[in-house]
């Protein structure tokens, strides 16, 4: 899934990117306020700068909840 994520970023993939979300699913990017939905995570992509380097990667969180 990164690497379909990564690539559709780089080519402005914005419809299949936000395909992978549910109807009102939640994008987070850093800096940005929250882009909720499948039309609003859309109009974010189609806004967003080219982009020619980008990356992924997985992080650990353990936590107890308290």
């Amino acid at each position: 899934m990164h690497r379909d994520f990564v690539g559709w970023v780089k080519s402005k993939n914005s419809e299949a990117l936000s395909q992978i979300y549910v109807a009102d699913g939640v994008l987070m990017a850093p800096g940005a306020p929250a882009v909720i939905g499948r039309a609003d995570i859309k109009a974010f992509g189609d806004a967003f700068p080219p982009v020619t380097e980008f990356s992924l990667a997985d992080e650990a969180i353990d936590g107890n909840a308290d």
